[in-house]
């Protein structure tokens, strides 16, 4: 409340007291809608500086990052095209043509922006560079961007017939084999690359077939033949399917499914680093999710196929930790259950969420019961001493658990579900269009957080006010027409819409949720601790459209036309990031809050006329021509300063100009002269 009211006081410049009554009404007013929590900011300075900065939560400030010269062109982003760095420090996103001046920008180029680590601002490479390959290639306008490793360090291309490896902190251009089936995964130092070639890059692999091949500094190894990671899709499906640690992130263990037909197809499969291929299923199996260090992998076997949505059936847990002499599976659910998919896991697999038409767990906290043959939405965890399932409720929205692939092209991400489990598996974010909570969503997507602590399940989208919807939530933008369509990104990868403690959570919507928001547009929202708070203006004629946020939720990236800071001259779209103060360092950058300098109008961009030089060559004997405007002699005079004197106001009578610093001094008289 206090940042509320410093922020309303401060633009007169100082506290009248005939305003104080109407002041505390409109900070209790910016508090209780979504302004900034904090007493005093540490960026407090920038935040004013900023028309919207004042209002933002969490010590938020303003900071652009995509260029300021775009070459009148506009920044981009899909779901599956704005791609964040886990620390925030990184994002990628796109243009049509090509912005100026870029590195590595070609046709259709998506970019990477850096934040410089002393703060000072952001700096945009192109991903698709045009330089010469090892060999002397020219990858050319055609690259394909096929995937980038999760701290955006490393990016796998494919021009043509050829691979490569680009590093994006040294700019460096390496061979890579060629990924026609695309990047799959990556440990979490990068050192271990998991990709798909229908190639036979090494002996053993099948032609024609997705051969799974793992890249470990430079030495290349089959994993398995006619092998994927991940879900089971149709092979027009493959390159869109997200395989989240089928690679632990040191990189010593891979999960896979073998096609070979026999008796080992369709079976789950661990690959440990110098040994042989482990069986995980006894059976046809889907690979659901596994845990960052490769100790636990889910899955569902027994049931049927349902085409494009994989194998049903029973939901499993295999374990096997380093030390312990044998894995163990447990059963999650049993076959009769037929679990369709699972919504996430916890990072130490204690806990999972999946939607399955079997009738399990007892009432949730509404006394409601699961309904047989429906899609129910349920949470395990692996509590003592006998592991619990709760039922929370009905499910009906599938983006949510289906299995990283969409045959559809209209949804989140382009083939990424858009549930979240925090890691700790306490904090599940989903979405639904029921009523779960009583509030009247009229059939409308709302957000919802379920905390598995209490069961308590919190709508954080639904209008506080208590009216009825009137439109829909997402937690990433609706597909956006564009005049050219941007090439899409091969490979999806998660989002962070809610922070990785459960207590933030961000989206967008174009129903105003606060009085601040007033555009009817869409704009992009930020929940916390029961609060809302807006993250875009809420003003203007220009939408905002939600990029994605970093682990912990200190940035948020977003798109819109309107310019926040005082260097954004134009009505291109550009990208932005409302970067909290976490760590007392403070978001905005200070330099973005200056203007540039304004054109020169009319005789202003002449100057002076100045005669001709007595001596040196004439002027003719150094023009070039029109096209060469540096080599131009320059036509402004020279002008004589006057004496400094001149230069000087004349003291007021009874003062003088001291000889040491030329101030006017009050001429003293002797009192003995008196």
């Amino acid at each position: 409340m206090r940042g509320c009211l410093r922020a309303l006081l401060t633009t007169r410049g100082r506290c009248h007291a005939l305003m104080m009554a109407l002041a505390l009404t409109s900070a209790w007013m910016c508090s209780s809608t979504g302004a900034a929590k904090a007493d005093i900011c540490p960026n407090e300075n920038i935040r004013l500086e900023q028309t919207y900065g004042a209002q933002l939560p969490d010590c938020r400030a303003y900071e652009q990052v995509s260029p300021v010269e775009k070459n009148l062109s506009d920044a981009i982003g899909h779901a599956d095209l704005t791609q964040v760095s886990p620390d925030g420090e990184r994002v990628t996103f796109g243009s049509i043509p090509p912005f100026p001046g870029i590195p590595g920008a070609s046709e259709y180029p998506t970019y990477l922006s850096t934040r410089a680590p002393d703060g000072s601002g952001w700096s945009t490479q192109g991903l698709l560079p045009a330089s010469k390959g090892p060999q002397g290639e020219e990858p050319g306008t055609n690259t394909v961007l096929s995937g980038l490793t999760e701290d955006l360090s490393h990016v796998v291309l494919r021009a043509g017939p050829n691979g490569y490896l680009y590093n994006a902190d040294n700019g460096q251009l390496s061979s890579f084999p060629s990924a026609e089936e695309g990047f799959v995964d990556a440990s979490s130092d990068d050192s271990a690359i998991l990709f798909a070639s229908d190639r036979s890059l090494a002996a053993g692999a099948i032609v024609g077939d997705p051969n799974l091949y793992e890249w470990d500094e430079g030495r290349l190894s089959l994993v398995a033949p006619d092998a994927i990671a991940g879900p089971d899709v149709t092979p027009e499906l493959r390159p869109r399917s997200y395989t989240e640690h089928t690679i632990s992130a040191d990189g010593s263990r891979v999960f896979y499914t073998s096609l070979v037909p026999g008796p080992s197809e369709r079976l789950l499969y661990m690959r440990e680093a110098g040994g042989e291929p482990l069986p995980i299923s006894s059976g046809p199996a889907e690979w659901r999710a596994a845990t960052p260090d490769g100790s636990s992998v889910f899955y569902t076997e027994g049931g049927a196929s349902r085409g494009n949505e994989g194998l049903s059936g029973g939901l499993y847990r295999w374990t096997w930790r380093k030390g312990e002499p044998a894995p163990i599976t447990t059963q999650i659910a049993p076959p009769s259950a037929n679990v369709l998919g699972t919504l996430g896991i916890s990072n130490d697999g204690a806990y999972v969420y999946f939607v399955a038409e079997g009738r399990l767990g007892g009432k949730n906290s509404a006394g409601e019961e699961a309904v047989a043959g429906a899609l129910n939405l349920y949470e395990w965890h692996a509590a003592e001493p006998e592991p619990i399932i709760t039922y929370i409720d009905p499910m009906n929205e599938p983006d949510n658990w289906r299995d990283y692939f969409l045959p559809e092209a209209f949804h989140p991400a382009d083939g990424l579900r858009s549930s979240q489990v925090a890691p700790d598996g306490k904090t599940l974010l989903f979405s639904s269009s029921r009523s779960l909570t009583g509030y009247e969503n009229q059939e409308h997507i709302e957000i919802f957080l379920f905390d598995a602590t209490d069961a308590r399940l919190t709508c954080v989208s639904c209008n506080p006010t208590g009216q009825p919807a009137t439109t829909d939530s997402y937690l990433s933008h609706p597909v956006i027409k564009y005049v050219v369509e941007p090439p899409a990104r091969e490979r999806p990868f998660a989002l962070h819409n809610m922070s990785e403690d459960g207590q933030r959570v961000f989206f967008q919507t174009t129903e105003a949720l606060v009085p601040k928001d007033e555009n009817n547009l869409s704009d992009v929202y930020e929940w916390e601790d029961g609060h809302l708070h807006l993250i875009s203006s809420g003003q203007g004629d220009s939408p905002a459209y939600l990029g994605d946020a970093s682990a912990n939720g200190r940035d948020v990236f977003f798109f819109t036309r309107q310019p926040l800071v005082a260097q954004d001259q134009d009505d291109n779209v550009d990208l932005y990031d409302a970067r909290a103060d976490d760590t007392g360092a403070g978001g905005g950058i200070a330099a973005q809050n200056k203007a540039p300098p304004p054109p020169c109008i009319g005789e202003q961009c002449h100057g002076a006329i100045a005669p001709a030089p007595s001596f040196g060559t004439p002027a003719s004997a150094a023009y070039l021509g029109a096209d060469d405007p540096v080599s131009q002699p320059s036509l402004a005079p020279v002008a004589r300063p006057k004496h400094a004197s001149a230069l000087k106001p004349k003291c007021r009578r009874g003062y003088r100009r001291t000889a040491k610093r030329g101030r006017c001094a009050r001429v003293r008289t002797s009192r003995r002269g008196r």
